[in-house]
Order: structure tokens, then sequence, then C-alpha cells
């Protein structure tokens, strides 16, 4: 496309306005010259030629790119102040979704800790329920089964004691050995005193160590 030129002079707020328009390859390139002129009678296309000192400034008007571009730029330039300031839409929106989710999740968290709780205590409540019961069973069997054990001490060293069939007047023998005899002097408890009769000396032999074996008593034989 061929370079052309267009020329415009217009008179606005006591200005006189001259205008010229150059074409170059499909794109606008504007001078323009501005002069302070109250007296336009004098005007004259010679006058103008010799007296208007133009002050040009050359321009290259925007295409459609370069406006969504600065377009563009100034909204993210927008957006960004925006977030300095949180007042971003969409900034809000999201933080208000992020606001509800944590709450959400402290709810649940807190649902579950006193699930937790509530089952510990249970299970507490429980334990400690079966440890009393255990305890006084123990107890229960701990006394009785001592009671039997003396019952049955009792009863042998009742039945010790008759299968002697010893009295104070009664004299028998006690037997150590063959070479070893002793007299029975008393009884008492669950001892017997004894007296050995190769020299006169005393002790006493238990119900225990009779029932072991390890004494013998015969009665001595009537003379």
């Amino acid at each position: 496309m061929s370079d052309s030129a267009v020329s415009e002079v217009k008179i606005e707020d006591g200005k006189l306005w001259y205008e010229r328009r150059w074409f170059h390859r499909g794109q606008v390139l504007t001078p323009f010259a501005v002069c302070s002129v109250t007296d336009f009678s004098q005007l004259s296309p010679s006058w103008m030629k010799d007296h208007l000192e133009f002050k040009v400034s050359w321009k290259k008007e925007p295409n459609a790119n370069t406006l969504v571009y600065q377009d563009q730029l100034a909204n993210i330039k927008k957006q960004l102040q925006q977030l300095r300031d949180f007042s971003h839409p969409e900034y809000n929106r999201r933080l208000k979704k992020i606001e509800m989710n944590y709450k959400d999740r402290l709810r649940t968290n807190a649902l579950w800790r006193d699930h937790c709780i509530e089952v510990v205590e249970k299970e507490y409540v429980g334990e400690k329920r079966i440890a009393v019961k255990e305890f006084e069973e123990k107890k229960i069997e701990l006394r009785e089964n001592l009671i039997v054990d003396l019952e049955e001490k009792r009863k042998l060293i009742e039945a010790e004691r008759h299968s002697i069939e010893l009295t104070e007047c009664q004299i028998v023998n006690v037997v150590l050995s063959k070479s070893q005899r002793m007299s029975v002097q008393y009884v008492s408890g669950d001892a017997v005193s004894v007296k050995k009769t190769t020299d006169g000396s005393k002790f006493r032999i238990f119900v225990s160590q009779l029932a072991k074996g390890k004494f013998s008593i015969k009665r001595r034989a009537a003379s």
C-alpha cells in the first residue's frame, strides 16, 4: 500500500489546530500542531507559512492487538492490587471454601475424639468390673482353700492323737532303734515328752515326726 496524506485545519477554544495524517502501510501516523491565535483574520496561507511555529508530535495509533494487551495488563494489575488488599472476588470465594472445609474437619475430629473417649471409658469400666469380680473370687477361693487345709491338719492331728491312745498313767516305750528305748513321760498338745532309759535324758517328740515314721510307740508288755 502506497503512502498518502490528508490535511485538516480547525479552530477550537481559541486555538488553531492543524492536523495532517499520513498513511503508511495501513497504519495512521498523525503529526499535529497547535498555535494560540486570537485574530483569525490575519490567517492567510502566506502568514501561516511565515509565522506559525508548529510543535509536532508523532504518534502511532495502536492496533487491535495492542489494545487487547493493554486491557489484559491493566486487568492483571488490578487483580494483583485486589489480592494485596484481600478484596479479590475469586480469592475470597476460594478462601471461604477452605474455611468451610477446615471447620468441617475440626468438627469431624471432635466427634471422633468423643467417640474414642466413650469407647475407652466403656472398656475401662468393663475391665474394672471384671478385675473386681476376679479379685473377690480369688479372695473367697484363697480363704476356702486355707480353711480346707487347716481342717485337714486338725483332723490329722486328732487322728494321730487318738491312734496313740496315751494317758499320763500309761507306760509305753518309744523305740528309736533296736538298741535304744525311751519311756513316755507325758503328752501335751502336738508333742510327747520322753526319757531315755539308758542315761535318763529327756526331750520331746512331735506328732509330725511320728507320722513320718522317725519314731514308733509300742505298749510295754505287762510283767
